[in-house]
């Protein structure tokens, strides 16, 4: 018989995992070519989606003021969502230095977002290119995760 130390999380597994593909397919690269990232950036996550879930079910969200207090998680959703900034925007400035290059044998959601031009020919800041690249990969990767750990 296994003992109870043989458990593995598989909502945790799936959830490193499909962050680490959406991610592949939003920046042309793993997690695995930047030390520490995947860890750093899956738990800074869930860091984010816990405290964001106990703050909806409280409607802290709904009176700014009561948001922006320095209580109910508020120091780690800035200090999460610093290192998830830090993140895109080292990828951001990599790409755009030419120091790193997709890994997708087309193009990538951060080489749609480097190229891409309004009306008046003006390209993304930085700032747009990195809310439109988070917005991607965490819309996607916790709905994703949850279905593959239910599925089993």
């Amino acid at each position: 018989m296994s003992s109870l130390s043989n458990r593995i999380d598989i909502e945790t597994e799936f959830s490193a995992l499909t962050l680490s593909i959406i991610a592949s397919s939003a920046f042309g690269q793993g997690f695995e070519s930047i030390p520490h990232a995947k860890e750093t950036i899956c738990h800074s996550f869930n860091e984010v989606k816990d405290v964001l879930e106990y703050r909806a079910l409280r409607l802290i969200g709904l009176v700014q003021f009561l948001a922006d207090l320095p209580f109910w998680g508020k120091k780690t959703i800035d200090e999460a969502s610093k290192k998830l900034n830090e993140f895109v925007d080292q990828a951001i400035a990599d790409r755009r230095n030419g120091k790193s290059e997709s890994l997708c044998s087309g193009q990538d959601i951060l080489d749609l977002l480097l190229s891409a031009v309004d009306e008046h020919n003006k390209g993304f800041s930085d700032q747009q290119i990195r809310e439109e690249a988070l917005t991607f990969v965490l819309a996607g990767h916790e709905t994703t995760a949850t279905l593959m750990a239910w599925t089993l």
